[in-house]
């Protein structure tokens, strides 16, 4: 059996962490802080994350997506993100379960300016 996929992801805004913060729970802001994502679908019609929240991102060059959940949030600290499932992932196709996908720790840093 493979392990779960893992990444961690790291984007920095320079802004105070309450702002930045803000900005990364607004799900339809996911294209502009993303560089692989153009666009997002609301599964639930929420716009804001929120433990189990899912949303369906599409991917740069139109031809793939992926569904993201939010499994757990730490305000102003961090987001967890599961791939719950998604078309074409191997483990999925052999029937193993859901993939853990990445941890984005800290998404909401400030940088002295």
């Amino acid at each position: 059996m493979l392990s779960p996929f893992q990444s961690e992801q790291e984007v920095i805004f320079n802004a105070p962490l309450e702002a930045a913060w803000s900005f990364k729970m607004d799900l339809t802001k996911i294209p502009e802080f993303h560089p692989r994502v153009f666009k997002v679908d609301l599964l639930a019609g929420k716009t804001f994350r929120k433990t189990g929240a899912s949303y369906q991102c599409h991917l740069s060059g139109g031809k793939h997506t992926c569904i993201e959940k939010d499994s757990e949030i730490i305000p102003l600290q961090k987001i967890v993100t599961v791939l719950p499932w998604h078309a074409g992932d191997a483990a999925r196709d052999r029937g193993s379960g859901p993939l853990i996908s990445c941890a984005e720790r800290n998404p909401a840093r400030r940088i002295p300016t």
